[in-house]
């Protein structure tokens, strides 16, 4: 969806297309499973056959420079294996011990150590986040970790969790360690018919992105994990704390997914599990549990999980795929008793309440970053028969405020009312909560506006030099505002977007200074306009200009909206 309305905003809005990934977009391979059926024997050789045949079937049609895959079962590590190479350039191979981002993969980490001392009285789980230090998501954890132990983040995770475990090639150590770097696998993007290196970057937010490991040592976390916190013999974490690992909090709805302290729930195909994803600038990773079976594993990819244009990578698709069939070959499916999906009565004459638009509720409201509510958007539009398109599939109202999906029956659409009965924030059930979003910022209305500008801006910039009709001032006006779009544009085009929404470049600041510049020219233009109404003149020039000062300044409240203007 994010690849569909980015691609639809910066096509029709600035007149230029994003660029494709340059990856050949062949389907991945469906590997013929082992004789045996879903939820063979969990051995190292049916591991082995599956995972090799999976890997030589598609790594190559995907561009994935290297894969490492672990797999832990019952106590034990059942497979750890690397695939192609960590360096293409220097022809280095990508091995259990090669060290590498692990993304988000991090936050169940921060996690466990935040559980643990919690059980032990250090952390109230309840308390307000005002009591500590107001922060961004798991930066916050760690500066909860810091304050209880009164050491830096890095080195409580070390000696908490890393050090006990044996994770000795596990960091959340900024900048990364000299011996941690030297075994690190390159990170790559397949662009234009070649793969272009990612450079090693510095991240700010450690406690939810920046631990750099490996498959080795991912396989010793699963395992503890899995035996109620003890490896080796030693209770690392306590079991109150792997509870709140494993165990699903309060959830929106008893049947749709929901989150524990360090997982999301997701479904296999009828195969319950908790997972968690890592999306590194170089990086993807994926680590899953099912805790009931004792079953585990950790996959990454020195490869980008999203592209410039921020649609996943086939390197990535390759990912989820490799995970699904695991969970489906080894994992026996549970069905559950089918719920009912006629809408329920008066369905029809409620769906006026839920239909709009829902960007994502985390999207910054106060800086230019607002902008990005933009790329990840949900259209919910009335069926008339009693259900409800939600972004690409079909719903129907099977409790008050709870929808479920006509096709995949375990996928729930779930909605909040406000105080005034209109639904405001819309969930799946998983990471993403979304909120509605007013007209004026709804993407069809933002795509008509700026389309406006464009026309409006243009035809003036193009006709002033030969009509003279109005005042110079506004013909500057609206080079200046069709030059801030156009460059705008531009820069998007030419943008990797992953890195252009985590921080904003220099040429971007330049830019987001002109809005001033056509504010301080906008607002003198009302007096020229009286003037010029005031001449006998013919009446159509008038009228352009009149509609170009208007223009304009609708221009300046829509910049200030979208905070596009330098602060």
């Amino acid at each position: 969806m994010k690849s569909k309305f980015l691609s639809v905003f910066l096509l029709l809005v600035y007149l230029f297309s994003i660029p494709g990934a340059g990856v050949n977009a062949q389907p991945i391979r469906q590997t013929a499973l082992p004789a045996g059926g879903p939820s063979m024997e969990i051995t190292t050789r049916n591991l082995t056959a599956l995972v090799d045949d999976f890997v030589a079937n598609n790594m190559a049609i995907t561009r994935t420079p290297g894969m490492v895959v672990t797999v832990v079962h019952q106590g034990h590590v059942v497979l750890s294996r690397g695939y192609g190479y960590a360096d293409l350039e220097a022809g280095i191979p990508m091995t259990p011990e090669t060290t590498l981002r692990a993304g988000s993969v991090s936050k169940p980490v921060t996690s466990a150590v935040v559980l643990k001392l919690a059980a032990e009285g250090l952390i109230d789980l309840n308390a307000p986040a005002s009591d500590s230090y107001t922060s961004w998501e798991h930066a916050l954890l760690g500066y909860l970790l810091e304050k209880v132990s009164q050491q830096p983040f890095d080195q409580v995770m070390a000696e908490t969790l890393f050090e006990p475990l044996g994770m000795e090639n596990t960091t959340f150590t900024q900048p990364l360690p000299e011996p941690i770097v030297a075994r690190l696998a390159q990170g790559y993007l397949y662009k234009n018919g070649e793969f272009q290196k990612v450079p090693l970057d510095l991240v700010n937010l450690a406690p939810g992105i920046a631990m750099v490991t490996t498959a080795q040592d991912m396989g010793r976390f699963m395992l503890a994990l899995l035996d109620e916190g003890e490896f080796a013999g030693q209770q690392v974490l306590p079991v109150e704390a792997i509870q709140g690992l494993l165990t699903r909090q309060e959830a929106l709805y008893p049947y749709s997914r929901a989150r524990t302290y360090g997982f999301s729930e997701i479904d296999f195909d009828h195969r319950a599990a908790l997972y968690h994803d890592g999306n590194g600038i170089g990086f993807g990773s994926r680590m899953v549990l099912v805790p009931e079976y004792e079953f585990g594993f950790f996959i990454s990819v020195n490869h980008r999980p999203l592209g410039y244009d921020a649609s996943p990578t086939p390197a990535y698709r390759f990912l989820r795929q490799l995970s699904a069939a695991l969970m489906e070959q080894f994992i026996p499916a549970t069905f559950s008793q089918p719920m009912k999906l006629e809408p329920l009565p008066g369905a029809a004459e409620r769906a006026a309440n839920y239909t709009g638009q829902f960007a994502l509720a985390s999207t910054p409201q106060h800086d230019f970053f607002k902008i990005g509510a933009l790329l990840d958007c949900v259209d919910v539009s009335d069926n008339h028969d009693g259900t409800l398109s939600i972004g690409s599939g079909r719903y129907v109202e099977v409790e008050p405020l709870v929808f479920r999906n006509l096709v995949d029956a375990s996928s729930f659409a779930i909605f909040r009312e406000n105080a005034q009965g209109k639904a405001e924030y819309l969930t799946f059930g998983g990471t993403n909560s979304y909120r509605r979003v007013p007209w004026f910022e709804s993407l069809n209305f933002t795509l008509g506006l700026v389309a406006i500008f464009l026309i409006v801006f243009l035809s003036f910039a193009l006709l002033w030099p030969f009509t003279h009709r109005g005042h110079c001032s506004t013909w500057l006006l609206s080079l200046l505002n069709l030059g801030f779009l156009l460059g705008f544009g531009w820069m998007l085009w030419r943008a990797d977007l992953i890195l252009f929404f985590k921080n904003i470049p220099a040429g971007t600041q330049v830019l987001l200074g002109l809005p001033w510049l056509s504010a301080v020219i906008s607002l003198s233009q009302p007096l020229f306009l009286v003037r010029l109404w005031k001449q006998r003149s013919a009446l159509w020039p008038r009228l352009h200009y009149t509609l170009t000062v208007v223009t304009a300044l609708v221009f300046i409240w829509f910049a200030w909206n979208w905070k596009l203007f330098l602060m």
